[in-house]
């Protein structure tokens, strides 16, 4: 997606939105504020630098092959499967520094997932106000107009699934799931949602027949399902007296 005015000012809201939800939800659940904040920081400058590094390297490669530096030092697209990954890195990152102990990283996971699907749907739509992802010619609620026609708005889409995902962990969280929960059934939700939708992405490039959000929601999918695994196995047999 290119920088643009709209786009920028959504992005801009959902990070700073997201960022607040996550100190606040994460303040209440025990976890200590200094880490919080630097974890919180640590993960969205991770995640910009990712999203930065994954657009021009993956979503303009004849340019980044052509001139790598160059390409990277300027601005240009920036992609959301690098923004996960920069932001996974961003954990892993304050982890390793102290800023958050062992016990501290799924629950801060949790609260970045609860809150991923109301910011990252500010994001998207940005994403349509820009009309950065055309679909496939279409008419209704959920198209757009493009200089070629009306297409399916693919951010529009991925909203429709980002707004009813948040309710669903708005209703677990009366429930109080285990540690790991949210954060799981974020990556399998959004990997699998992921995988069907960029296949009617008509700009995006291919990579061995996928764009690169789906070779990433492949991995998301796969870890999300692993993680709930591992969160069931914790919990173990309830036995009734």
């Amino acid at each position: 997606m290119d920088h643009d005015p709209w786009f920028a000012s959504f992005l801009a809201a959902g990070i700073v939105s997201g960022a607040w939800a996550v100190l606040r939800r994460g303040s209440a659940r025990g976890l200590r504020k200094g880490s919080l904040l630097q974890a919180s920081l640590l993960t969205v400058l991770c995640a910009l630098l990712g999203a930065h590094v994954a657009g021009r390297m993956l979503y303009e490669p004849v340019r980044f092959a052509a001139d790598p530096a160059g390409t990277l030092l300027s601005l240009g697209s920036i992609a959301s499967v690098g923004a996960m990954a920069g932001g996974l890195a961003g954990v892993r990152l304050a982890a390793a520094c102290g800023v958050l102990s062992r016990q501290e990283v799924l629950p801060f996971l949790d609260c970045v997932a609860f809150t991923l699907p109301w910011a990252w749907s500010l994001g998207r739509i940005g994403c349509a106000a820009a009309a950065d992802h055309p679909g496939p010619h279409a008419a209704g609620w959920f198209s757009a107009l493009y200089s070629d026609g009306s297409r399916l708005d693919m951010a529009r889409v991925e909203i429709a699934v980002l707004v009813p995902l948040g309710v669903v962990f708005l209703w677990m969280d009366r429930r109080a799931p285990r540690p790991g929960t949210f954060f799981g059934l974020f990556l399998l939700g959004y990997g699998v949602a992921r995988l069907a939708l960029d296949a009617y992405r008509i700009a995006d490039p291919r990579y061995w027949r996928l764009t690169p959000a789906q070779h990433a929601a492949v991995i998301a999918g796969i870890a999300g399902l692993a993680l709930l695994s591992r969160s069931t196995e914790r919990a173990g047999p309830r036995h009734e007296a």
